[in-house]
């Protein structure tokens, strides 16, 4: 009882010494690829009340439930005012309790294998770059942890309630990823029955999801919201062709590296217990059954993207871990805790005061912002809304109105792209919206 109890105390200990790892380099810096655009979507709820789909430019997105936003802006009402970091704070509360999540389950089987399994979490490239934005792919992440958690405990609560985080967060794709593991748990167990129930129980529910989102999405916006939601969400993800079948490969080495790579040795060296029915090799297969599926899965569409498999990372944390284990059972362990711990340090100083830092200075709006901080209604030229237009209006009041046109009118001052700019045109500014050179311009 006092060892369980020990352990739960540390997995709290973890958790909140990763909230504060993952909230600090969000501090003093602007917004990365998809930030501004969620920080829209919460600015617009934090305003103006909750949706069910969140809005960008008064019409509803379908790409998206509200749900994640929902969360953002409560978040950002907790705190009393609305920035990056008061926004992305679910984000950071979900990666982790994903870490405090995975350590006191597998502290009870093995704790050398939960401290390693942790460190290696934390040397994940994608695991932080994604915990330490605001991003919604870490709470299918927890999501999927607390299924395959679940499953393995034998807690049928436990997967229903994964399922709602998921689809809550991530819709239909959600509910499917966060079927994967207590599949692959239960494939890992060789109980093809219940397994063949577990899909059921997923298929079921996914099923009165899909329903209800598209009745959602009928009330919202009619049958031509319903439409455009089918192909956001699935249908144009299924169509489009951007990336090979090998995209993960690659993906897999670098932006999951160092787990990663590890998991691919510990996957050769343990196929013996893979094929074996012994007990001791029952996580370890259930984890590369885990992996192989979502891999396998996710290649199938063509927009691949490397966030969207960040939900097996637990299983790549497991897998990797276990090429430690015979270390930490010699009498050299007391030098794997601080070699490990190093090297977790350095990666997370790394990204927090390194990566992360270029990053937004390479998407950074806030020097053109400047220009226009007086203007009330700004002008795009040819320009995209869903793109640099939305880095700039993040930067800017909630108040400021764009409006979009490919036609130029005297005494009116307009921002486009530079390779779109007009001949004879008097330039007022030029600047990088994100990296994109951009200018500010009026006719003569």
């Amino acid at each position: 009882m006092m060892i369980k109890k020990n352990d739960g105390l540390t997995a709290i200990a973890l958790t909140l010494v990763s909230l504060f790892l993952f909230v600090l380099p969000l501090f003093s810096r602007h917004f990365i690829g998809l930030e501004a655009r969620f920080y829209l979507f919460t600015r617009d709820m934090f305003l103006h009340g909750a949706h069910i789909f969140p809005q960008l430019y008064g019409k509803f997105y379908a790409d998206y439930l509200g749900t994640p936003f929902v969360f953002s802006a409560l978040s950002a009402k907790l705190f009393g005012h609305l920035t990056l970091q008061t926004a992305a704070f679910p984000t950071q509360c979900f990666s982790a309790a994903s870490i405090g999540l995975l350590f006191y389950h597998l502290s009870k089987q093995d704790k050398p294998w939960a401290w390693c399994a942790v460190a290696m979490l934390l040397v994940c490239y994608q695991f932080i770059l994604s915990a330490m934005q605001f991003a919604i792919d870490p709470a299918l992440l927890f999501a999927c942890c607390l299924a395959f958690i679940s499953a393995r405990e034998k807690q049928i609560g436990g997967i229903v309630i994964a399922y709602f985080i998921a689809f809550a967060f991530r819709g239909s794709i959600g509910v499917i990823l966060c079927a994967v593991p207590p599949l692959a748990v239960h494939l890992g167990d060789f109980r093809a029955k219940v397994a063949f129930k577990g899909l059921m129980l997923a298929a079921f529910l996914l099923t009165l999801g899909i329903a209800a989102h598209l009745a959602l999405a009928f009330h919202v916006g009619g049958e031509t919201f319903v439409k455009q939601t089918l192909h956001m969400q699935a249908l144009g993800r299924l169509q489009t062709h951007t990336e090979n079948v090998w995209y993960y490969l690659p993906v897999i080495l670098l932006n999951f590296a160092l787990p990663g790579l590890l998991a691919i040795f510990a996957t050769i060296i343990a196929l013996p217990r893979f094929l074996s029915r012994k007990v001791d090799g029952t996580l370890l297969r259930q984890c590369i059954i885990w992996v192989v599926i979502v891999l396998l899965g996710m290649s199938i569409p063509g927009e691949k993207r490397p966030r969207y498999i960040l939900s097996m990372t637990p299983a790549l944390a497991i897998i990797s871990a276990y090429l430690f284990l015979g270390v930490s059972r010699l009498k050299t362990w007391p030098k794997l805790p601080a070699l490990l711990g190093s090297l977790v340090v350095f990666l997370l100083a790394m990204m927090a005061f390194v990566v992360t830092p270029g990053m937004a200075h390479h998407d950074d709006a806030s020097r053109f912002a400047k220009q226009l901080a007086q203007q009330k209604t700004l002008h795009f030229y040819h320009m995209n809304p869903d793109q640099e237009a939305i880095k700039l209006l993040a930067e800017l009041p909630a108040d400021v109105k764009p409006v979009f046109s490919d036609k130029t009118k005297p005494g009116v001052q307009y921002i486009t792209r530079k390779v779109f700019l007009p001949p004879d045109v008097n330039v007022i500014f030029s600047g990088e919206i994100g990296h994109k050179q951009c200018v500010l311009f009026q006719l003569k």
